[in-house]
């Protein structure tokens, strides 16, 4: 079932991860050039909403972890800090 992203008004940004370091590879490559991405130590990434258009686009495999909000994705990366590897 395809998502309405419009019935979500706060979500900006998603969690995704992708089913190989191929896959992953192959996104960045081309998100890099187009949005602000943030990878996490447990193999997700944060990108913007739109990013994920141009995921089905270039048919790269991924997985929406998680809908976030500016602060979902604040508190997300002040808890890396807190807790160092």
């Amino acid at each position: 079932m395809e998502r309405t992203w419009s019935i979500f008004p706060n979500v900006k940004f998603v969690k995704v991860e992708f089913p190989s370091d191929e896959e992953a590879g192959k996104a960045l490559v081309g998100l890099m050039r187009r949005a602000r991405v943030t990878c996490l130590r447990d193999g997700t990434f944060i990108l913007p909403l739109p990013a994920v258009g141009w995921l089905k686009e270039q048919k790269v495999a991924h997985k929406i972890v998680q809908e976030l909000n500016q602060d979902d994705v604040t508190q997300t990366l002040r808890d890396l800090l807190a807790n160092p590897v």
